[in-house]
């Protein structure tokens, strides 16, 4: 009963349409880190080794072939006068497989530029592993020594749902009850 085929073709498309106007919209996952882990070992030499494990969600955004970690290395001390500490990167891995990256100087530090750029991530969960070692960020002063290290940096452009920071001293050393303090 219908009088051409074309017709028959536009009620078909119709309610096509229909059936995928009325089904409801796909869950929009959002970018972010959903847990960072800083585990950091200070050493009897004063040095520390850090190794950070950042599970994300890349959805194509601000995520689309790897991240950026920027890591302060350029602090002013109490006193006013400019402070750089040493960092050299040990490895990077993506997922559990090494995973290429570089790194380039920043205004406060240095940037670890992971990823390739001919490589777009998948969506989804990403989990990247980053360990590095870095030199003077141990101040010694009268009556008591101090760690001071900025865990996650301040450089995101998207949330950091958790964060945890490990720190494990050398032997010997001691935490006085009561003298652990979160920046602000």
């Amino acid at each position: 009963p219908w009088p051409n085929q074309a017709m028959r073709h536009v009620f078909r498309l119709l309610m096509l349409l229909m059936v995928v106007a009325a089904a409801p919209p796909a869950a929009i996952a959002e970018e972010a880190i959903t847990r960072f882990v800083s585990d950091l070992t200070v050493n009897p030499d004063a040095s520390i080794r850090v190794s950070e494990t950042i599970t994300l969600t890349a959805e194509g955004n601000q995520i689309r072939r790897g991240i950026l970690r920027d890591i302060p290395t350029i602090y002013q001390t109490p006193d006013g006068e400019r402070c750089e500490v040493g960092l050299s990167v040990e490895k990077v891995r993506r997922n559990g497989k090494d995973e290429p990256w570089a790194t380039e100087s920043i205004a406060n530090g240095i940037r670890i530029r992971i990823g390739q750029a001919d490589t777009l991530l998948e969506h989804g969960p990403q989990t990247y592993e980053i360990t590095y070692a870095a030199t003077g960020e141990l101040g010694v002063f009268d009556g008591y020594d101090e760690i001071y290290w900025n865990v996650t940096g301040n450089a995101w452009t998207f949330a950091i749902d958790g964060a945890q920071s490990v720190i494990r001293l050398p032997p010997g050393a001691a935490v006085p009850i009561g003298t652990i303090t979160p920046a602000a």
